[in-house]
């Protein structure tokens, strides 16, 4: 059984907490994409992780989900974070950083 994962998705209707199973085709179900990507976010000093839909930018009418100096990032996220190689859930404070 695989280790759960809790972090925060953000879709272009919502923003919302969840738990799923930390595999591969639950990143694609709940990010309604057939290849991800994970790249790293500075968000009130906290070092994040997002799990990005990796064609996000080849699809027509996408959103853009967020942005800095460096970079955009379009279509669903994950937000969590890693400890080592291994993603990791947000904790409380974490959480509350990204929803704000």
């Amino acid at each position: 059984m695989a280790k759960e994962l809790t972090g925060v998705l953000v879709t272009k209707d919502k923003v919302e907490v969840i738990t799923i199973e930390d595999k591969l085709d639950e990143f694609y179900r709940i990010l309604e994409c057939e290849c991800i990507d994970i790249t790293q976010i500075m968000l009130n000093g906290y070092v994040l992780d997002v799990v990005i839909d990796d064609e996000g930018l080849l699809k027509e009418d996408n959103f853009i989900t967020y942005s800095d100096a460096n970079r955009i990032l379009v279509g669903n996220i994950l937000v969590v974070k890693h400890n080592g190689p291994d993603l990791v859930s947000l904790n409380d404070d974490e959480i509350q950083a990204v929803i704000n």
